[in-house]
């Protein structure tokens, strides 16, 4: 019964290397409900272990901004035209300490960085005729990386076989910041008491994504497959986004206050940077086609609302790979099975 709480079968499926056939693998709830037992098995001691300096580390960050946004309005044709335009200068200072370990040996590595961006920013507004609407909007943005992948520290084991590639994994303190230039453009229709139309497009540029990957680096003259976060080039997000709320004020009394409202949008996104794993299919997480509707209810300073969420497919995890060389049990050099957990063999 022990191997029977032990293993379960995997609800995953690689269909490109073994036909969506189940396999065993350890049962999460018994490896965390029997911590102890496993320690002792494997020769360690119970109870929670001792302080690891590889994984804590310290990070200090200052930051200084200046921005001007001024406003301006004018007329167009007599229509009312109004909106801003302006920029933000963000400046970072970042110092980031840990410990790595080398060889077994845990050594001290710290990392500063220093970021200067300018953002800049505009909108319009532009009232063609009595609620009747059409904005313009375009600015930068920035996305800084998690804590988590700054951290300095790195582990990796000087090889004993000079015919054999060694492995490491570890941050990445000289992540650039996520860059996004983006451009929307809507028309807005508004009628009744909180009842409109809107229909937009948009238009994304993402550069310097962060993603884990590995690669090729050389370290006091060794060369290892080094797994860590990098900053994986550009991405472009487009598409059109329609949604609308009516209420049913002509019901009388109380029932004026229900309503109706949904949206639909349509996202097409593409990874641009050529020797990413993802070249040519789209972002992570983004579905092509997504809708919401619902009912919603307003009156007498009340507010509810049931909602009903559908999403299209998309993509869950990087694409993982299985490198053989040369190709063994039928599987061809470089075979690679979308939306599971990366990994990595060298046969």
């Amino acid at each position: 019964s022990c191997v029977a709480d032990f293993l379960i079968q995997s609800p995953n499926c690689i269909p490109q290397i073994n036909g969506c056939q189940p396999w065993m693998t350890p049962n999460p709830d018994y490896l965390r409900n029997n911590t102890d037992v496993l320690r002792v098995l494997y020769g360690s001691q119970p109870g929670d272990p001792a302080y690891a300096p590889v994984n804590n580390y310290d990070s200090s960050e200052k930051n200084y901004a200046l921005y001007v946004q001024p406003h301006y309005e004018t007329t167009v044709g007599g229509m009312r035209l109004d909106g801003v335009f302006g920029g933000r200068f963000v400046r970072s200072e970042r110092t980031i300490a840990g410990a790595g370990r080398i060889s077994g040996v845990v050594t001290p590595q710290t990392a500063t960085s220093t970021t200067n961006h300018f953002l800049p920013n505009a909108s319009a507004k532009l009232e063609v005729m009595p609620n009747l609407i059409v904005r313009a909007t375009g600015g930068v943005t920035m996305s800084r990386p998690g804590l988590g992948d700054l951290n300095p520290t790195l582990n990796y084991a000087v090889p004993l076989n000079a015919n054999v590639i060694p492995g490491g994994s570890g941050g990445n303190p000289a992540l650039k910041d996520q860059m996004s230039t983006a451009y929307d453009l809507s028309i807005e229709k508004y009628f009744g008491k909180g009842s409109y139309l809107q229909a937009a497009v948009y238009h994304r540029v993402l550069k310097d994504r962060v993603v884990r990957s590995v690669a090729r680096e050389v370290i006091n003259g060794v060369t290892y497959d080094m797994s860590r976060p990098r900053n994986l080039g550009k991405a472009t997000l487009q598409g059109l986004e329609l949604s609308g709320q009516y209420f049913l004020d002509m019901l009388p009394g109380a029932l004026s206050g229900v309503g109706v409202f949904g949206n639909y949008t349509m996202a097409d996104s593409k990874v641009d940077t050529v020797g990413d794993k993802l070249f040519g299919k789209p972002l992570l997480g983004v579905s092509k086609h997504s809708y919401n509707a619902g009912l919603l209810y307003e009156k007498y300073g009340f507010t509810s609302r049931l909602t009903y969420t559908w999403r299209d497919k998309f993509n869950e995890g990087q694409i993982a790979c299985l490198v053989a060389s040369p190709a063994e049990n039928g599987l061809a050099t470089g075979v690679c099975a979308p939306n599971s957990a990366p990994y990595y063999n060298r046969v």
